[in-house]
């Protein structure tokens, strides 16, 4: 069957299981104020940037980010995923849902 050799031939890593688990919990931290200051000098001591304007842009990065979900549906698929690996993911696709939903 040419599918069988075409998929034979398609080098898989040994540890996929181990990289899916790890893009996995890099996906779910996606909503994270951490994500969302990436590009910003807010983590150096000389930053001045008001908390107001902290709040506005992770509200931004969070809506942009749900719709970037939605999208794609991108939760159908973490939710597949948490069916696949177990409840110890649950805490995590949560806070990621409940950071989409409620931006700020």
């Amino acid at each position: 069957a040419p599918d069988a050799e075409a998929a034979a031939a398609i080098p898989v890593p040994a540890d996929l299981q181990a990289l899916r688990g790890e893009v996995l919990q890099a996906a779910l931290e996606l909503a994270s104020p951490d994500i969302a200051f990436l590009r910003e000098n807010s983590t150096d001591a000389s930053n001045t940037l008001p908390i107001g304007a902290r709040g506005v842009l992770v509200a931004r990065h969070r809506a942009q980010l749900a719709a970037a979900c939605a999208s794609c549906r991108f939760v159908p698929v973490l939710l597949q995923e948490a069916a696949l690996w177990g409840s110890s993911l649950v805490p995590g696709i949560a806070a990621f849902v409940a950071a989409g939903v409620r931006p700020g």
